[in-house]
């Protein structure tokens, strides 16, 4: 299955439960561009084509968070202004309500049609604060929205991510991740237990 395929069926399994979300409009072109314009280069092309269904995403009452392209195409300075540490190859894209943030491995050289791997950033100053936790953006939104999907009582609907069937351990996304992101290194990944730095996750990224 595409990339592409993969992110239109998230985005379907999120109309199909909308009680539990709030959704923004598109992005036109125009909104876009002036995004790609602050953030200096495009956007990578997966994040995009979210935009492109929904400028903003706030998921299961909170719990899946996707930022509007222009606060995304600022949210990583925003957050290095506040002493956070944020490595230069990361896209802060959204968070999960919390502390912590997603963000994708953006780095200079790569081109937008690349594939993303996904970050998660922990609320840590000093040491590792990373953990990997998606090997594409489209793979990562499916694996989080099934285990939500689960968690929330909508099995058909996760049904349709190919997850319907996956034991469902209270808290844990290991069966997920086995399931919707295999490639994935850590079966449970948490910024808190890998500790990673940016260094570490360049080097797990250049094998995937």
């Amino acid at each position: 299955m595409t990339e592409t395929a993969i992110l239109d069926g998230v985005v379907r399994a999120w109309r199909e439960t909308a009680r539990l979300h709030r959704f923004a409009d598109p992005i036109d072109e125009d909104g876009l561009l002036a995004a790609e314009a602050r953030l200096g280069r495009p956007f990578p092309t997966d994040l995009a084509r979210l935009y492109a269904a929904t400028d903003g995403f706030d998921g299961f009452h909170g719990d899946v968070r996707i930022d509007p392209a222009l606060i995304a195409a600022d949210k990583a300075d925003e957050l290095r202004d506040n002493d956070w540490p944020i490595a230069e190859e990361l896209l802060v894209f959204g968070g999960d309500g919390s502390d912590e943030r997603f963000a994708l491995w953006y780095p200079e050289d790569a081109a937008p049609d690349d594939p993303t791997p996904v970050v998660e950033i922990g609320a840590i100053f000093e040491g590792g604060n990373l953990a990997l936790v998606g090997t594409t953006l489209p793979r990562f939104l499916r694996t989080l929205t099934a285990f939500r999907l689960l968690e929330a009582g909508e099995r058909a609907v996760a049904a349709m991510l190919g997850a319907g069937d996956v034991p469902r351990s209270p808290g844990l996304l290991a069966p997920f991740v086995e399931r919707l992101d295999p490639a994935l290194p850590f079966p449970e990944p948490d910024p808190y237990v890998q500790r990673l730095t940016s260094e570490q996750v360049s080097e797990i990224v250049s094998r995937l």
